[in-house]
């Protein structure tokens, strides 16, 4: 599957303290388009490894795909994985999923995927 470039900027909170906000920059349409993400399960401790990622490359790839688990009862429960990665300059790969921060921010990279593997396909039918 196509995947995207992952950027992080640094902005000053409400309590005065600077943060990095991860994102994915797109346009749908004519429009400038912003996908936020954030740390899957609200894991604080999260931006710790994603720090380290960045200090790799000031960007880093969106992979996308399906994984599968198991409920309780047995069934089989189908999700979409979104996780960041770089590789640092010893070949070692750092990665760490996300999620896109609002139904909104979710709907929107489902759009800029769907556009980044139709290019894909265009470039490779060439």
């Amino acid at each position: 599957m196509a995947n995207l470039t992952v950027e992080r900027e640094k902005y000053t909170a409400k309590d005065k303290k600077e943060y990095y906000g991860y994102f994915v920059r797109g346009k749908l349409r004519g429009r400038e388009v912003q996908v936020d993400l954030v740390p899957k399960k609200r894991d604080f401790d999260g931006y710790g490894i994603l720090d380290i990622i960045f200090d790799i490359a000031p960007t880093a790839e969106l992979y996308v795909h399906e994984e599968e688990s198991e409920t309780a009862t047995g069934g089989k429960t189908r999700y979409t994985v979104y996780e960041v990665q770089n590789t640092d300059e010893d070949g070692i790969l750092y990665s760490y999923k996300l999620k896109p921060r609002a139904e909104s921010d979710k709907s929107v990279l489902n759009v800029l995927l769907q556009m980044a593997k139709r290019a894909e396909e265009t470039a490779n039918e060439e």
